[in-house]
């Protein structure tokens, strides 16, 4: 069997179903989280690091090749910007061994505008240019960071290719339709009756918190029946980055702030529509593989990692990144539309079902990494000094906050 270590962060644990799917495919998978909380059992996850990466940044590289090492993993592959980063730096010094990373969504690099906007995406270039360099392959989660990346020349075309997001399990959301999940969630909640639309996210100010809040308001007195609109997850602790919920009750519409869910497959039996405004670069949001997975008829932001999700009026609606007005006009007709609202969920679910399950995302992961190892055990071994000294020295780690 393969050996693969997952390099990420604290939250690395949100891959342990595609490590698991991996399993039966020949793959033996233990992760590594930067700041993440060491567990043994069916799934090894080592810690490294203290989590404080401004501190450990010149230690990191190194303990991840040490962990390597002692794993005697024969492929490392990073999740997300900065844990990316970190392993192609640690790349340098194992040339004998495959690192590999995923793009999980540009971020706020290419969101941010003005003067900030422009330096964030002028660093993270440069950064990318280099690290590309070191790694054995890059995968893109998203149509639109793959085209992105090829067109400013970051990465050579042979060294990408698109695997789309993470995958879904189409089961899971199955069994708890069929269930009493959906009711008990509604209950739980107090919908009651009352049509639901469902936003769950951390609660960042570029997720589109906000919009949400205000769509809520301009849509009471418009819907014509009882709604509510519903935020859950977790609270964001950086105050510059957050935002907050101030529940609100009009003559129609409920805003609640509900808090982490504890069971989002029966969350989304139980809702009417998901709506995602984001105005963040996403990878592919996995709310949105949910909700088509639940045939949840979706409302999300004209942006990367949506778009392959949602075609506007066809798999769902799309509206601008940061206006509320439109996002109000796609609620509101999902809600007094419901013919045209269970079309764009079954066709979500049909593409989701061709592309995205875990299954599809899973054989495509295995058949990169048996192939990376396979080349890498005919390829003869090359001193690690002597190639680090080829390469040009790489950048400061990308400047972007754990995901």
């Amino acid at each position: 069997m393969s050996k693969v270590l997952f390099i990420g962060a604290y939250d690395i644990g949100a891959r342990v179903p595609l490590v698991r799917a991996l399993r039966s495919r020949g793959i033996e998978v233990q992760l590594a989280g930067i700041g993440a909380t060491p567990a043994s059992g069916e799934i090894v996850t080592h810690a490294i690091g203290s989590g404080n990466v401004k501190r450990d940044a010149a230690k990191l590289p190194a303990m991840i090749r040490s962990l390597r090492t002692s794993t005697g993993a024969q492929l490392v592959h990073a999740w997300d910007s900065l844990p990316g980063a970190l392993a192609m730096q640690a790349a340098r010094g194992d040339s004998a061994t495959p690192y590999t990373r995923t793009i999980t969504g540009t971020g706020q690099s290419f969101s941010t505008a003005g003067g900030m906007g422009f330096a964030l995406r002028s660093s993270y270039g440069a950064a990318q240019r280099a690290v590309a360099r070191a790694g054995a392959f890059t995968v893109f989660q998203n149509t639109d960071d793959h085209r992105l990346f090829l067109g400013k020349r970051w990465i050579e075309p042979s060294k990408a290719l698109v695997i789309p997001g993470s995958g879904v399990d189409l089961a899971t959301f199955d069994t708890a339709r069929r269930g009493d999940r959906g009711a008990e969630m509604r209950e739980l909640y107090g919908v009651g009756d009352r049509w639901l639309v469902v936003l769950a996210s951390r609660l960042l100010k570029a997720k589109g918190i906000d919009e949400f809040a205000t769509a809520a308001r301009l849509c009471d007195g418009r819907l014509g029946r009882q709604a509510v609109f519903l935020v859950v997850g977790p609270e964001e602790p950086n105050s510059r980055r957050g935002t907050t919920v101030t529940p609100f009750r009009g003559t129609e519409v409920e805003l609640i702030y509900g808090g982490n869910c504890p069971d989002m497959p029966g969350l989304l039996a139980g809702a009417d529509a998901m709506a995602l405004p984001s105005a963040y670069r996403e990878g592919i949001p996995r709310v949105l593989l949910e909700a088509a997975a639940a045939e949840v008829p979706i409302v999300a932001s004209d942006m990367p990692g949506c778009r392959d999700v949602v075609t506007d009026g066809v798999t769902g609606l799309l509206v601008p990144a940061r206006a509320a007005q439109p996002l109000a006009g796609a609620i509101a007709r999902l809600a007094t539309d419901p013919i045209a609202a269970k079309q764009f969920a079954a066709a979500a679910r049909d593409r989701v079902e061709s592309a995205m399950t875990l299954d599809i995302v899973a054989d495509q992961y295995a058949e990169l990494f048996h192939r990376l190892i396979s080349a890498s055990s005919r390829r003869p071994a090359v001193a690690s000094a002597a190639s680090a000294s080829a390469l040009t020295p790489a950048p400061a780690p990308l400047k972007e906050s754990l995901r």
